[in-house]
């Protein structure tokens, strides 16, 4: 049984002491370890979601991209993305049906797979 839990997590602000020289990259590291030492510490209010399977990942869902829909298994085309809207993918099938979906109703394709229009 595969199921993907999603946390969304608020913006963490954290305060370093870092001294004249350091590269950004030091300093990154330095916030880094403080983010753990706080989290640990204290865990922020969160929104959380359990999804069945595996869910699409940011980076793949993009315009042009041939994905199914995990309820009717119908395959169509990433031609909108609206991010932190209710349904944020909008996808176009068969050349014709508009519909908006969330990332946890979507599975992505082959960029290669044959789109019937």
């Amino acid at each position: 049984m595969k199921k993907t839990l999603t946390f969304h997590l608020p913006a963490i602000s954290v305060e370093i002491n870092g001294s004249e020289g350091q590269t950004q990259d030091e300093l990154r590291k330095l916030g880094v370890e403080a983010v753990f030492k706080q989290l640990t510490k204290d865990f922020p209010r969160y929104q959380w979601s359990m999804t069945e399977g595996t869910v699409i990942k940011n980076e793949d869902v993009v315009c042009g991209r041939p994905v199914k829909l995990k309820s009717s298994g119908e395959v169509g085309v990433i031609y909108e993305v609206k991010p932190g809207t209710k349904y944020p993918v909008r996808i176009l099938i068969n050349g014709e049906k508009e519909i908006q979906y969330t990332q946890a109703a979507i599975d992505k394709v082959s960029k290669k797979a044959s789109i019937d229009n």
